[in-house]
């Protein structure tokens, strides 16, 4: 339900509101994602079985990032060879963007129910981020015109999934440390 919940977040925004097609929005929330998830829910115990938690954890950053943008290449059509006249910059950025959502919605829900307590102030820290900046792009999206609303939300998008590295990172060098605070 996390990962379901994170994946709403953006494709509201670039489905329901950009390209302004809410029956494509549900179609993508109640399908398409809940099989996604349910292939990432199964596949993750076979990655949890064969390696400790440290490197499984990021086995399954790396695969399901990867998987991600497997799907926006195949799938969806948004390869870096898609658009030739792109520039190579851009195109790096957007695919860093679309990495970073996959693994979001992937990774941030097995973030997110780690109780071990050496998790929690990253895992706080990365809850108050992704809510407090998209709260702020919502409130940008509604008040915008629709004309406007692709070029200035899909960066927005693209910076804030990509953000949540930071917090990966976080949560990879706190996950190598070995000892429990007190």
């Amino acid at each position: 339900m996390i990962g379901l919940g994170v994946a709403g977040v953006e494709e509201f925004l670039t489905i329901a509101l950009i390209k302004e097609d809410f029956s494509g929005f549900f179609v993508v929330i109640l399908l398409v994602f809940p099989i996604y998830l349910v292939i990432v829910y199964f596949s993750s115990k076979i990655i949890d079985y064969f390696w400790e938690k440290e490197v499984a954890d990021i086995i399954y950053f790396f695969t399901y990032g990867i998987t991600g943008l497997l799907i926006e290449w195949v799938l969806i059509g948004l390869s870096p060879w898609s658009n030739p006249e792109a520039h190579p910059g851009v195109m790096f950025i957007f695919q860093v963007g679309m990495f970073s959502f996959w693994v979001t919605i992937s990774f941030a829900p097995r973030i997110l129910i780690d109780e071990r307590k050496k998790f929690s102030n990253p895992r706080k820290t990365m809850l108050k981020f992704y809510i407090s900046y998209f709260v702020i792009v919502y409130s940008i999206a509604f008040l915008l015109p629709p004309n406007l609303r692709f070029v200035i939300l899909i960066p927005l998008i693209i910076t804030g999934y990509s953000l949540m590295n930071i917090f990966y990172i976080m949560y990879f060098m706190t996950s190598f440390k070995k000892t429990e605070p007190k």
